[in-house]
């Protein structure tokens, strides 16, 4: 099986970091992809410049946990939205080419491949509902000749709003190290967390005043990370009287991250955006997650079987899943023992299993 990959989210050297809007997300199907017997697997790194009169450094292909890529430079046409490159498409023939990343698309079209996939991510989502009429219309056009997968069930309920059909759903997982078997803990107190960035997007406000109306429990609640909205996050805690309650930690590294985990109950991030691996990493250290409808954890949380999901903007239906929760613990355990049992279908190794399958059973 040859397999073309092609993507702006990987770093153009081998000792270079990934860059932040990338993770690994990627780079973790790829490697685990490299191990499979008669897999040739090769990764063509997008990297944009503003304009052909920059002197771009040569890259070589290098190797990356087993996975060769191939840094490919693009270029912007100034004050266009067109992209050229002067790199020689490959005459190699692939039985499989997938694009992640709206600009990898021209590149997509023109290799040859027996069939060609791309995944949706949010941000590619966002600027096809960006665009005009007349080129959106003419983009969908171009992604029906594709077979299409997404990164979460909220991008796949988005595409079909487009009029776009998105055959799979190639969700991230998390290395299987992570999954701790963890004892429901719950009793008269109860540890609530967040792991995120202090933006509008992420409601942490809305947790915030919600867990404020809950006068019948015993509870805590840590919120690790930092952003723009600390300030008014911590003006809002002192307001609402709480601030004795919640604890600002600040950025974490890794390691501290899960340790928190580890000693919490409930992690609450009812975001607006596309799938996080911090869900799954909640619920490996055997924490009961609740999200919102209708976005990224939508489709791996089932509301009231492995965790809970409410409307991201509607505090009323928090404070009323939390007061009716909070005070019947069997069903929190009963909750946290499903969510145990379903995330270690979500491993790094399961998750590409199944993308590959998929892909490779449509050829």
């Amino acid at each position: 099986m040859k397999i073309a990959l092609i993507t702006e989210l990987y770093p153009l050297t081998e000792d270079a970091v990934f860059p932040q809007s990338a993770t690994f997300a990627i780079h973790n199907f790829c490697k685990e992809w490299v191990k499979y017997e008669g897999v040739e697997l090769d990764v063509y790194a997008i990297n944009t410049y503003p304009n052909k009169r920059r002197i771009i450094p040569v890259r070589k292909k290098y190797i990356r946990d087993g996975v060769e890529i191939t840094p490919v430079p693009i270029f912007k046409i100034p004050k266009t939205e067109l992209f050229f490159t002067d790199y020689s498409l490959s005459t190699k023939e692939y039985d499989v080419a997938i694009g992640h990343s709206l600009i990898s698309l021209s590149f997509l079209e023109r290799i040859n491949a027996s069939k060609r996939f791309f995944a949706f991510h949010l941000s590619d989502v966002n600027f096809l509902q960006g665009y005009s009429t007349k080129k959106r219309l003419a983009y969908i056009e171009r992604f029906k000749r594709l077979t299409l997968i997404s990164r979460s069930f909220g991008i796949q309920k988005d595409l079909n709003a487009l009029g776009l059909k998105s055959e799979f759903i190639a969700i991230s997982g998390i290395p299987a190290k992570e999954i701790v078997c963890r004892k429901f803990a719950i009793q008269d107190h109860i540890n609530f967390i967040v792991v995120a960035r202090l933006e509008d997007y992420k409601n942490i406000d809305l947790v915030i005043r919600s867990l404020a109306k809950i006068r019948n429990q015993n509870w805590s609640f840590s919120i690790i990370g930092d952003g723009v909205l600390r300030g008014e996050l911590e003006n809002l805690c002192q307001e609402l009287g709480i601030s004795n309650k919640v604890r600002f930690l600040g950025v974490l590294n890794h390691q501290e991250v899960m340790k928190q985990l580890m000693s919490s109950d409930i992690f609450v991030m009812v975001s607006n955006e596309t799938f996080g691996l911090v869900y799954l990493e909640a619920m490996a250290k055997g924490n009961i997650v609740i999200g919102a409808k209708g976005f990224g954890i939508d489709g791996v949380v089932s509301n009231g079987v492995n965790g809970f999901l409410v409307s991201s903007s509607d505090e009323r239906e928090l404070v009323k899943l939390l007061e009716y929760n909070l005070g019947n613990l069997q069903q929190l355990e009963k909750v946290q023992n499903q969510s145990m049992k379903d995330v270690s279908s979500f491993t790094e190794e399961r998750v590409a299993k199944k993308y590959f399958d998929f892909i490779c059973g449509e050829v």
